[in-house]
């Protein structure tokens, strides 16, 4: 290993030598503190989530609905499966980042900024799939309308 390398949980890092003026120290801080905020908010909507997976399950199986309320239950479930981890990485970045903050600490913050890249790779898969559904479906409505304005000539 030479002088300019460092290890982190047995990884090699080549070291730039970059370095964190104070400016970014606060400005990281600050992200911080509203990342942990959005964060626990969004633990409580995923709890609430839940709690409405069940209820509107319950309520759906009352009513004389062609769909079954368990497959309600079972949507608001996923959504907030699917939810839980961009909250939990963001989470962890903010937690991580505090702690590197107040004792200076490298790898902390490494590890804080690993978060936060998985955070960002998660919504970006997270959106490729959301267009990749989308995408299909709006061209075949655009598809249907021309269609139906053709046809009502």
């Amino acid at each position: 290993m030479t002088t300019n390398e460092s290890t982190i949980d047995g990884n090699v890092f080549q070291s730039n030598e970059l370095g964190l003026s104070s400016q970014s120290i606060s400005f990281l801080d600050t992200a911080s503190k509203w990342a942990k905020f959005l964060a626990i908010v969004g633990f409580v909507f995923i709890g609430l989530f839940v709690i409405m997976a069940f209820t509107a399950g319950a309520l759906f199986s009352q009513l004389p609905t062609p769909v079954p309320g368990a497959l309600f239950t079972v949507i608001f479930l996923i959504v907030a499966v699917i939810s839980f981890f961009p909250i939990y990485y963001i989470f962890n970045f903010a937690v991580k980042t505090q702690r590197a903050i107040k004792s200076n600490d490298t790898s902390t913050l490494t590890s804080a900024f690993e978060n936060l890249k998985s955070h960002y790779k998660f919504m970006g898969i997270l959106t490729i799939i959301y267009l990749s559904i989308y995408v299909p479906f709006l061209l075949i409505a655009l598809a249907g309308g021309a269609f139906a304005a053709a046809s009502g000539m």
